[in-house]
């Protein structure tokens, strides 16, 4: 196990972020050593063994496979807090602290989430509450069309990011017409194209709509590579055949353009892709739009290089 991290950490030039590098993977490996031998699946699609982000990040994430990621963060036996940096606190399960000593690593305990970059180790809960977050939590549409969320989804007339303006996830352009002409056209609109066009001309002006539909934004943090990435969800009833109509954006938070290469997909339940778009190189935003019937279950995976996140969604 030290040898393992030892390789990696080394191919960094400073001694510190050696040092840091090295504690982060004990503290992964002890964590994953203990989920395997209890029966659970790990992988690994995390920034904590890419190159790249380690450099740039202080993070140790453990990727739990087709549920998400976990932190694992490296504390001395002696300690009384946990260090959590800020680049962490987004896109994770929860939180595992671990004592590393020299012969050995010892998981003290689990926190679902964190709010603060030091947390008294006597606030974190026994290791057996950690299980319940190892399960895919799934995000119900129809609750949010009646006001229900998970409070990680943030309404997006609420949402005020620090970088891109919020007009970036609604771009089309607001067109002097009156409310009722544009519910018209969502109710006779041919194919997705046109109904979300004038959904997001109705979203603009009157965001309260019931034909606006809703939309549920998703920080994303830094966990693709370092760049700050946002989700959008939105979703449109379609009463007269028991199906919802579906959109899916992505867009910067900081830069004015999506990193080239970042994939977004839509998955079938067994993994499958049905949907995919690819950001090139000027691309302010991708997205998709699609239909789904009532109950029916998905995925939204965001991809760039080896670092991915999932979202599980039921129509």
């Amino acid at each position: 196990m030290r040898d393992v991290a030892w390789r990696s950490a080394r191919r960094h030039p400073s001694r510190e972020k050696q040092g840091e590098v090295f504690r982060n993977l004990l503290a992964v490996q002890a964590v994953e050593t203990f989920l395997i031998r209890m029966g659970v699946k790990t992988g690994r699609g995390s920034d904590s063994y890419d190159l790249a982000a380690q450099l740039s990040l202080d993070v140790a994430d453990l990727e739990i496979l087709g549920v998400g990621r976990l932190e694992c963060r490296p504390v001395n036996p002696k300690a009384v807090h946990c260090d959590v940096p800020m680049e962490t606190w987004n896109d994770r399960l929860g939180y595992v602290a671990v004592a590393i000593e020299e012969t050995q690593a010892t998981l003290l305990g689990f926190l679902p989430e964190v709010q603060a970059q030091q947390v008294l180790l006597d606030r974190f809960e026994p290791l057996t509450n950690l299980f319940e977050a190892l399960v895919v939590k799934e995000n119900s549409l129809s609750d949010w069309l009646v006001g229900n969320a998970r409070d990680r989804w943030i309404d997006l007339k609420q949402w005020k990011p620090q970088g891109n303006p919020l007009a970036a996830f609604c771009h089309t352009p607001v067109v002097e017409r009156p409310v009722e002409q544009i519910v018209t056209a969502i109710n006779q609109a041919q194919d997705d194209e046109a109904l979300w066009s004038e959904s997001d001309r109705l979203w603009q002006i009157a965001p309260e709509h019931p034909q606006a539909g809703v939309r549920r934004v998703l920080d994303l943090g830094l966990a693709l590579e370092g760049n700050g990435i946002a989700l959008v969800v939105g979703v449109l009833p379609k009463e007269d055949d028991g199906e919802v109509a579906v959109l899916l954006r992505i867009a910067p938070l900081q830069q004015v353009y999506l990193p080239q290469g970042l994939t977004l997909a839509g998955l079938y339940p067994d993994g499958n892709a049905f949907a995919r778009v690819q950001a090139r190189e000027s691309d302010n935003l991708i997205q998709l739009k699609f239909q789904a019937n009532l109950g029916e279950k998905f995925s939204v995976q965001v991809m760039l290089g080896d670092c991915s996140i999932t979202e599980h969604f039921t129509a």
